[in-house]
């Protein structure tokens, strides 16, 4: 393996280089933006914080997904608007009554997944991944994976989606390269 941008000093690369590193990986670029996700929920177990570095859309997918997988437990308890529920659990501050079995079920999906994520031992792909407008595609790997394959090499990844927006990053999409659709199921 040899050195990558993700392992790579900043202070190593020549100023024509520095610029693209500190959008990429530096404190307001996308892999940051990543991280702080990652930390909120894998160190901390704060999916309410975590939920703050969501775009709207992803918080209503991961909602709906989580409805849509529960909804005949739900129907029972006599649940039926499954829109307005949605809508209350992808709020960024939601207190609705069912925050906290489905924000247990959002850590549960993440470490169940990807047991193998600890931010501080996590390193991307090296170079930056536009994939539409304003997204970029992050790809976090273990941070003894990071380098430069001479050959197809198989690695564990964890690929996130990151909208960059007036306010900065926001993660999109977790665990796929694209941005997930709203819906019924949502896909």
């Amino acid at each position: 393996m040899t050195d990558t941008p993700a392992n790579l000093s900043p202070d190593d690369l020549p100023p024509e280089q520095r610029a693209l590193y500190d959008q990429v990986y530096g404190e307001h670029g996308p892999v940051q933006a990543g991280l702080r996700f990652l930390r909120a929920l894998v160190d901390r177990q704060d999916v309410l914080g975590a939920w703050h570095l969501t775009d709207a859309n992803l918080r209503l997918c991961a909602a709906q997904h989580w409805l849509w997988t529960h909804r005949d437990a739900l129907h029972a308890q006599g649940i039926r608007d499954l829109d307005e529920v949605a809508a209350a659990l992808a709020l960024p501050d939601s207190a609705h009554p069912l925050w906290p079995p489905f924000a247990s079920a959002q850590l549960r999906s993440l470490s169940e997944g990807f047991p193998w994520v600890d931010p501080q031992h996590l390193g991307v792909t090296s170079r930056p991944r536009p994939i539409g407008p304003d997204l970029e595609l992050v790809l976090f790997v273990r941070e003894q994976d990071t380098g430069t394959y001479s050959e197809p090499t198989v690695l564990m990844a964890l690929g996130m989606v990151m909208r960059h927006t007036a306010d900065g990053w926001d993660v999109a999409g977790l665990c796929r390269e694209d941005v997930p659709t709203p819906g019924w199921p949502p896909s």
